[in-house]
């Protein structure tokens, strides 16, 4: 999948929606209320966009939970 990255919520370039904004928001969401917590609307709400806009980054909610659970997902760059 190609990347894109958008303005979320307004903001300047330190505020780009990209696809490691968006597995960060579902993985600390996770770490916070468990998985069953997650869903795309939840993430949306955590990253102050609508849940639609998510799906330019990620396929549905299971290919957001399997790259989250990529060994050192949160060591790249």
């Amino acid at each position: 999948m190609a990347a894109r990255s958008e303005d979320v919520q307004g903001g300047g370039s330190r505020n780009k929606l990209d696809r490691n904004r968006v597995v960060e928001a579902a993985m600390h969401l996770a770490d916070r209320e468990g998985r069953g917590a997650v869903t795309m609307r939840r993430v949306g709400q955590e990253l102050g966009v609508e849940a639609m806009s998510l799906y330019r980054h990620v396929a549905n909610k299971s290919d957001l939970l399997d790259v989250g659970n990529e060994p050192n997902f949160f060591f790249k760059g």
